[in-house]
């Protein structure tokens, strides 16, 4: 990657946060609210997916003029408050969270960043912003676009299922001189920017000075509970976690502000909210169930009136007044996802939650996969029998030692097969990491109890998914609560002390998994990092721009699914034609061969 590229990704980045905090600081003092650097970024965030989507998806309105409307709301911020001033160490921290993600793109390049786990959603999100990048809405629900996009599956309902996450990263395309699939990779590392800021405003009020805060936030970011949905290419949760954490943050204050008849921070809640269910519905409505835990456990402070009912009326109309306009596209959405979410028939919880068996175990191997799905009658009680048996057969004897640092971060410090006395020396050193997790349990008992409604609640619906079946809807909300089970294990809430073994370990990570290259996988484990090694060992994923560059007209001589993909989205991110009858000269023939793609030339 060249020093210029990698110079403008620091730039499109940080001059899109300082944008985003100059709309949100702008809206605030309308408003008349006081808020923090962070809460104001997000709050901008908040304000342009809703904005944007009314933009594009009701009016129809061109991709190119919202840019254009963004780059004159960015060159009127950047006039009006240049300069960092006293948000300098966010800054700082922001151009850290970019170096530190952007350093295995720059060693191993694209064979890294082309997907990382999930490549079908990655493809999807991919095509359908290629779409919105060239088309408008109603081009696209018509029809009227390049035939060659009718390859990619169900690329008519993709651009209908919760579409903002695929617009926004539409509006990143429009950096045609960096590479489709790293700008993809760039627009990751912004919604990381985004989770670091709202995870260090969630924090705010603990009792840890403010060079601790920055630290758990770091750590965080380059941690297991961030890297999770950053490997699974869920780019609409990823998208959604900050302002989920600052919904999160400010629902007490929410409740407490429908007493008073002052309407301000109703207008800053409801905003943020609609533009979590716009984004991201599903984990929006895991943000309901808190909403209703919390009226449970503060019933006694919550007696109705006038005010109370006329505020509740004012948000009510307020949020359906924002998100009315994304029926088609999100409440629809909703109703299939909760049909998904109670279908038992769904097993990609083997892919996204085999880690929880430690990060050797047999998900690695495909036969005793395929066996382990064949046999997977029965109850429950069987099932788990069948799981640890089968291992117990292959040496894995100890792997119930695995589930408890599996299960909060520590996933990549347990044990595989039981071979020899080293074996046996790491069996002990995860007894004892399983013991200190414990400890940190106990000791942050008080928050236990202060919380205990919430843990029972979803313990009760993790219980009835689990009952019913449903293990890959169980692992999904599980992954939206990563951030408060980092919270509880990060700090000791008797004293508001670091946990800073914890810390250490679970920093220790990000150089566990990337710091071997492996065909651009990095550590092959457990861990969600790819669907199909074989996708990455056998092909090698770059395509000779220079001599792209030359050609008007291309044949795609590939039939494989996703090569073929690949290979379309690069060219029409550069605007060359495919199988056109319209131009004959500069034609260029891309085929795959011993495991690279090949560009031949013809005049």
């Amino acid at each position: 990657m060249e020093i210029f590229r990698l110079i403008s990704i620091f730039f499109v980045i940080l001059i899109t946060i300082k944008v985003l905090k100059s709309i949100g600081k702008f809206f605030s003092n309308l408003i008349k609210i006081n808020l923090s650097f962070n809460s104001e970024v997000i709050f901008g965030f908040s304000i342009l997916n809703i904005f944007f989507y009314f933009l594009y998806f009701f009016l129809k309105v061109d991709n190119f003029f919202i840019l254009l409307l963004f780059i004159s709301l960015s060159l009127i911020s950047m006039i009006k408050n240049f300069g960092l001033r006293d948000d300098r160490y966010d800054y700082l921290f922001l151009s850290l969270i970019c170096f530190v993600y952007l350093i295995p793109a720059l060693i191993f390049k694209e064979q890294f960043y082309v997907f990382r786990g999930n490549y079908w959603d990655y493809f999807n999100y991919l095509s359908s912003a290629s779409l919105f990048n060239k088309y408008n809405y109603s081009e696209i629900l018509n029809y009227k676009f390049d035939d060659i996009y009718l390859f990619f599956q169900n690329i008519d309902k993709i651009v209908q299922y919760r579409p903002m996450t695929s617009f926004i990263l539409s509006l990143f395309l429009n950096l045609k001189y960096l590479d489709i699939f790293l700008i993809s990779y760039v627009f990751k590392i912004f919604c990381i920017c985004l989770i670091f800021l709202s995870f260090k405003e969630l924090i705010t009020n603990l009792k840890i000075n403010e060079k601790n805060k920055y630290l758990i936030s770091i750590i965080f970011i380059f941690s297991f509970w961030v890297i999770f949905i950053f490997e699974i290419e869920a780019l609409s949760h990823l998208a959604s976690i900050s302002i989920f954490l600052i919904c999160v943050k400010n629902l007490g204050l929410f409740f407490e502000n429908l007493k008073i008849k002052k309407k301000n921070y109703l207008f800053f809640f409801i905003i943020n909210l609609a533009a979590l269910f716009i984004i991201y519905p599903e984990i929006f409505l895991i943000f309901l169930f808190v909403c209703l835990i919390y009226l449970i456990d503060n019933k006694s402070n919550f007696n109705l009136n006038k005010i109370i009912l006329s505020n509740i009326f004012f948000s009510l109309i307020l949020f359906i007044f924002l998100i009315s306009q994304s029926y088609r596209t999100n409440f629809e959405f909703v109703i299939m996802q909760i049909k998904q979410a109670l279908d038992s028939s769904i097993d990609w919880w083997g892919y996204y939650g085999a880690y929880i068996l430690g990060r050797d175990n047999l998900v690695l191997n495909t036969d005793i996969v395929n066996l382990i799905k064949h046999n997977f009658g029965g109850g429950l009680m069987e099932k788990l029998k069948f799981i640890y048996s089968i291992h117990y057969e292959n040496n894995y004897k100890f792997i119930y030692f695995n589930l408890i640092p599996s299960l909060f971060g520590l996933y990549h410090l347990t044990i595989g097969k039981i071979l020899n006395s080293l074996d046996y020396l790491f069996l002990i050193l995860t007894v004892l990491l399983n013991i200190y997790l414990l400890k940190i349990i106990i000791q942050n008992f008080t928050i236990i109890k202060k919380f205990r409604i919430y843990i029972l609640c979803f313990i009760i619906l993790f219980i009835f998914l689990v009952l019913n079946k449903n293990f890959w809807t169980v692992i999904k909300i599980y992954s939206y609560i990563f951030p408060f089970l980092y919270i509880f294990f990060s700090i000791s809430f008797k004293n508001y002390k670091l946990n800073k073994l914890y810390l250490i370990f679970l920093f220790s990570f990000i150089f566990y998994k990337y710091s071997i290259f492996n065909y651009g996988i990095g550590k092959l484990d457990s861990f969600p990092s790819i669907i199909n090694k074989t996708y990455k060992e056998n092909i090698v994923w770059s395509l000779n721009e220079e001599k792209i560059k030359n050609c008007k007209n291309v044949n795609i001589n590939i039939n494989e699914y996703f090569k073929k993909s690949y290979v379309i989205l690069k060219l029409k991110h550069q605007n060359i034609e495919i199988n056109s009858k319209n131009t004959n000269s500069f034609f260029c023939e891309i085929n795959f061969k011993n495991k690279m793609f090949k560009v031949d030339f013809y005049e």
